[in-house]
């Protein structure tokens, strides 16, 4: 890719285009080499299976409705060798948004951050949520039964024309989520990196539902078929995506510089001509 800088700073549209690439073949298996020792991921759904009846047995989550296996007609692709197919739901718990009552709001310095679809776009919030535009206490997530999400959870627009914005991010200390986000907290047994990357291959919009206000379900989301690499190949993916995804950083860096120029050059031909 680095061999051809010149042709994608002359198509900057591709750049975006060349991210979503890469992450397709990333979840495909196809961007990085199997390695037969890999503990196979059968073995990986199986560490998340115990670790979800485990936490249904202790009551700190329900349990879901049982899905029908995927058929072979719903599989989009072969997988590699040591890969599983699996629903969405069932690589994680749902994190699920609370009500945020506006004498709640405004508050900061508390120790539990209250993201909204908005605080996504904050400087620094460009991956993980580091800060927010309001922050809660014990007292109020107790008051109103505010569910507080763990690190590592992948949340999401759900709700209106956000849903179009395909953003990510993945909380990095306990958080709260407003009504309008869901989430995916991952098994402690898959990587949080590796599903981020994978929800961000997916476009949301082709499961929402509604028109005039679209709007995401656990249930159409829960349904979607993924292939689930061993964990070590998750990870060697994850540092391959970095890699690659830097590239496409500088890229947009020569970009704006290149514009930069041709906006200071093309002010000083017309005050020439003037």
């Amino acid at each position: 890719m680095a061999q051809h800088f010149d042709l994608l700073l002359d198509r900057p549209q591709a750049i975006d285009a060349l991210e979503q690439t890469l992450l397709q073949l990333a979840v495909r298996g196809l961007l990085v080499p199997q390695d037969p020792a890999d503990e196979p991921a059968s073995v990986l759904l199986q560490k998340i299976r115990a670790q979800k009846d485990r936490l249904i047995a202790e009551g700190k989550i329900k349990k879901d409705k049982p899905l029908a296996a995927i058929a072979d007609e719903e599989k989009p692709f072969a997988l590699p060798v040591g890969w599983e197919w699996q629903s969405l739901a069932e690589i994680g718990t749902w994190a699920i948004g609370s009500g945020f009552p506006h004498e709640a709001q405004g508050r900061e310095g508390l120790p539990i951050l209250f993201a909204k679809v908005s605080d996504m776009n904050l400087p620094g919030n460009e991956l993980e949520i580091v800060r927010t535009n309001h922050t809660i206490d014990d007292k109020t997530v107790e008051r109103l039964r505010i569910n507080v999400h763990q690190s590592g959870t992948v949340i999401f627009p759900k709700i209106g024309g956000a849903i179009a914005t395909n953003k990510r991010r993945i909380l990095v200390r306990p958080t709260a989520i407003d009504n309008n986000c869901l989430g995916i907290t991952p098994s402690a047994a898959m990587s949080t990196s590796y599903l981020f990357l994978l929800l961000s291959s997916i476009d949301f919009t082709v499961y929402q539902a509604g028109t005039s206000v679209p709007a995401l379900s656990q249930g159409t989301l829960g349904q979607i078929p993924v292939g689930l690499p061993p964990l070590a190949e998750q990870s060697r993916i994850v540092t391959r995506v970095t890699q690659l995804r830097s590239l496409c950083f500088e890229l947009r860096q020569r970009l704006a510089e290149r514009e930069a120029v041709q906006a200071r050059l093309a002010e000083a031909l017309v005050q020439q001509v003037a």
